[in-house]
């Protein structure tokens, strides 16, 4: 049996920590076993951000914090992020987390399964 896997976006990950939220445990909850992917421009993303003076600083901070917690390792792939998300999930048939509207748009409409973190922590 294959293992699930779950690509989730630099949105998810964000709003859950700004609500509170551990996404990584909502998605191993909902789906135990699951693997969770993301890729290194995410990463380099959320470092850019932990770096910077924006807003979104300490949630970046403790976005990176949890995923080495739950010991998520990124794919390696330097594509823009959204392209990415679209492209492997097709390749590999897997679920998406992500809260960006325009990105579940363009996964739906290539039929892939979108998760999306509510604001009082539900996985939906």
């Amino acid at each position: 049996m294959l293992m699930e896997e779950v690509i989730i976006d630099t949105s998810a990950m964000l709003f859950a920590v700004q609500n509170k939220t551990d996404v990584f445990s909502l998605i191993e909850e909902a789906m135990p076993g699951c693997q969770i992917l993301v890729s290194t421009g995410i990463m380099h993303e959320l470092e850019r951000m932990a770096a910077s003076r924006t807003d979104n600083r300490k949630y970046a901070k403790s976005v990176l914090a949890m995923m080495e917690k739950h010991k998520i390792e990124a794919v390696n792939d330097q594509s823009y992020a959204d392209e990415w998300i679209v492209s492997e999930s097709g390749k590999r048939g897997c679920s998406v987390c992500t809260n960006d509207m325009a990105l579940k748009e363009r996964l739906k409409a290539a039929k892939i399964r979108v998760l999306s973190v509510s604001w009082n922590g539900i996985l939906r």
